[in-house]
């Protein structure tokens, strides 16, 4: 029985190629598309899964930041029992120098960590012993990709790296790539190391350079809530807090929330998006359910043309049961083809998908993803073959071959249902494509409140900061070299922050940033009110600050200028200039106040503004420059425009990926509309005919044909726009600088006549046909 229903379904099935093959391309798409977004979705909630200890493991966070002064960690450690051990790192050096005899690279994530993070984060070792891996202050933990990097096919057990060209570290364990891991490593050091290399000897007891991540491992069953309170309770009566009156905001965040929080500051490590991740799903599921309802919309209308056969079938002895199991077997074999076809398409698109998200998804069978697939094949080829087992088989057969029975038309009401479902779907995609690319486009085309093209920026070494002087004479003598500035941070990337107490008594958070007397000149910063720094002014080293505006504003000053200036850090001073706000940082987030100091000792990094025209000479120039001072160091550059454009790099790919899934699920809707059309015309033959003889024209005709689809489209519209409107505002709100929706008027004009225009064409092609027929042939039909 089984084989005699699998012959006649595949003779059913390419006696229909037409249809079958639109039901198979828009239902391996769907499955396609669903199985890529299903894998990425599952590596972005596997971070940090790999930890046996997942559920002890917790970050220490102060208020919006998660990077701590050294001592709190061990403080919490040795005070509360509930805490078992504690691990900080150092994750600043994200490309490092590293000397392996003649050989000098860069390499990736050289984090430095306390031992104790091998009884804490779970490290698979390849070589070395865990327990004392760690154990000598200059000892190093390669993981295989840094330890392939360096030394190739050799064992480097035992071997000396020089790091930075100053600090030899001796390697001493090899462990796995941590692939899903929101530190990201590639060398691991001894914490302890930091205080040689920073020369401080007070290292581990400072309380205000909060540059150091902390996590901490709880006892089993701890009420995390009671600790937090006591935690903050015991800093803010035992360590004499900085603010007076102040409770210290601590908390303790678990480490399977970390990857997706992005409202904390967190420099350095690596951030999900939990918006994106949801946003994918959707749309997964959106194509998916497209897909699905083509294929369940053309079952149903192909199996009332078949209403004879059933009639016939009966008649010589077919029972309900074998007719059941006939049409479950015809959609089950679709379903089968159109999942084989998808792992093609999945294979095919995983690169560009994988470009598209810099993610290293893979599609790896087991036992659990295969019944997935086949459960899911199952769960589709039933549902679109219910309808035509149960109902159709329901009638009786001298009603049929009489031509009695209504052939299907009880299922039209549900089949014009899953188009407008399909079409809203699919206009709110279209919607959505178009707001987050002109949103994108308003980003780029604000104006940031300062300059930032034809710059170019440099981090300096330990040679460079010697003889700054002469290095920075050498780049302003160049011809094609405008200006020279110095800072610790480039604007998109000012993190430190300070606090301010105000005279009300409140503590205002402000950024603050090292520059130097050019630092507003070559950014084409404006001035609101007082004076620049000035190189010629001495003083303007001994503790004078510039302000922005919105920092004035914040901490109350009506008459910025001239205003002392103390923030407990430092010497008392005050305000010689407030500088007109700029965007600082991404327009994700509103303009904060912002503090700027001419500290040379604390600059990190060289901006240089070069003529456009001279661009490739003057950066040959540059590099003979830094060669001639620092040889051990090599010469690295970046432009600041396109370090800037970097805080937006997430929302440009995702742009990209949505509108491509867009253009997917309109497709997918268009295969069903084109579908429905060669069906619905096929089923108005004898009428078209008739209507011919009458007299009727070909314009006329079409419209007729034509106009039910278009009916339904329009409806979708009406539907799909409050829906858009909803779910593309909410996503406008992660932007602090934004159009309002009621700005994108346009966009659902455009997807109203983009998707009305598309089903016109659509259904306009197969109706042109049947407009075009000879009468007479129609009116033999059947």
């Amino acid at each position: 029985m089984l084989i005699n229903n699998l012959k006649t379904s595949i003779r059913v099935l390419f006696r229909q190629k037409g249809h079958t093959a639109i039901n198979i391309l828009g239902l391996a798409i769907g499955f396609a598309v669903f199985i890529l977004i299903m894998l990425f979705v599952k590596d972005q909630y596997s971070y940090d899964k790999f930890n046996k200890k997942i559920d002890r493991i917790y970050r220490m966070e102060y208020e919006d930041w998660a990077l701590l002064g050294t001592i709190y960690p061990e403080m919490v450690w040795r005070e509360f029992p509930e805490v078992v051990d504690f691990v900080r790192f150092n994750t600043f050096n994200k490309t490092a120098l590293v000397n392996y005899g003649e050989k000098q690279l860069r390499v990736n994530n050289f984090v430095f960590a306390d031992t104790s993070i091998v009884n804490i984060f779970t490290l698979d070792f390849i070589e070395g012993d865990p327990a004392n891996a760690l154990k000598d202050p200059f000892s190093v933990v390669l993981t295989e990709s840094a330890a392939k990097q360096i030394f190739g096919d050799q064992n480097p057990i035992g071997k000396i790296i020089e790091y930075e060209n100053k600090w030899d570290f001796k390697v001493s364990g090899i462990i796995h790539d941590l692939e899903k891991s929101h530190i990201e490593i590639g060398l691991l050091a001894n914490f302890i190391a930091l205080k040689s290399i920073y020369d401080d000897p007070e290292f581990f007891k400072r309380q205000g350079n909060w540059n150091y991540p902390a996590y901490l491992l709880l006892s089993e069953n701890t009420n995390v809530d009671a600790l937090t309170q006591k935690i903050r309770k015991y800093f803010a009566t035992q360590l004499r807090w900085e603010h007076e009156n102040e409770t210290p905001e601590f908390r303790l965040r678990p480490l399977k929330e970390v990857y997706f929080e992005t409202e904390i500051d967190a420099e350095n490590t690596k951030q999900g998006n939990l918006q994106f991740v949801r946003i994918f799903l959707a749309v997964a599921i959106f194509i998916l359910l497209i897909a699905c309802i083509n294929f369940i919309n053309l079952s149903t209308a192909k199996s009332a043309l078949r209403a004879k056969e059933i009639g016939v079938r009966k008649v010589v002895g077919s029972d309900r049961k074998k007719l059941i199991f006939q049409f479950l077997t015809e959609t089950l074999i679709i379903s089968f083809v159109a999942l084989l076809f998808a792992l093609v398409f999945v294979e095919i698109m995983m690169p560009f998908f994988r470009d598209m998200l810099n993610t290293q998804i893979q599609l790896s069978f087991n036992p659990l993803l295969i019944l997935l697939m086949i459960g899911g094949v199952l769960l589709i080829g039933i549902l679109a073959g219910i309808y035509p087992a149960f109902y159709l088989t329901s009638v009786k057969a001298v009603s049929v071959i009489s031509g009695e029975q209504n052939k299907g038309r009880k299922g039209a009401t549900f089949r014009k249902v899953l188009i407008i479902l399909q079409f809203s779907i699919s206009i709110i995609m279209l919607i959505g494509t178009l707001v987050v690319y002109s949103q994108l486009n308003y980003v780029k085309q604000k104006k940031l409140g300062f300059e930032k093209e034809h710059i170019l920026h440099l981090n300096l070494n330990r040679d460079i900061k010697k003889n700054l002087k002469s290095f920075n004479d050498r780049l302003e003598n160049l011809a094609g070299v405008e200006k020279v500035a110095y800072t610790s941070q480039i604007p998109g990337y000012i993190t430190w922050t300070e606090n301010l107490e105000t005279e009300s008594g409140e503590q205002v958070s402000f950024r603050f940033a090292p520059v130097d007397p050019d630092y507003i000149p070559i950014l084409g910063i404006e001035m609101a009110e007082g004076r620049n720094f000035n190189e010629d002014m001495e003083s303007d080293l001994e503790e004078k600050y510039i302000i922005n505006e919105t920092a004035a504003k914040a901490f109350g000053w009506e008459n910025p200028v001239g205003h002392a200036f103390d923030n407990s850090y430092w010497d008392r001073g005050k305000v010689i200039g407030v500088a007109k706000d700029f965007h600082f940082k991404s327009l994700h987030n509103k303009i904060e106040p912002l503090v700027l100091r001419w500290i040379p000792k604390w600059h990190r990094t060289v901006l240089i503004r070069i003529n456009e025209g001279a661009l490739p000479e003057v950066l040959s120039q540059i590099e003979k420059e830094w060669k001639s001072m620092t040889k051990e160091f090599p010469f690295e550059y970046k432009f600041l425009d396109e370090s800037f454009d970097k805080l937006y790099r997430s929302e440009q790919r995702f742009g990209k990926i949505f509108i491509y899934f867009s253009a997917l699920a309109i497709f997918v809707a268009c295969l069903g509309l084109f579908g429905l059309a060669s069906f619905f015309s096929m089923q108005r033959t004898k009428e078209i005919g008739i209507r011919k003889v009458l007299g009727a024209e070909t314009p006329g005709l079409l419209a007729m044909l034509i106009k039910d689809f278009t009916k339904w489209v329009l409806l979708a519209n009406i539907i799909a726009w409050p829906l858009a409107y909803l779910w593309m505002d909410k996503w406008l709100h992660n932007f602090a600088y934004r159009k309002e929706m009621l700005d994108f008027y346009w966009v659902f004009i455009v997807a109203g006549a983009v998707s009305l225009l598309i089903a016109i064409l659509t259904v306009s092609w197969k109706s042109i046909q049947s407009a075009k027929a000879n009468p007479a042939d129609a009116l033999k039909y059947e």
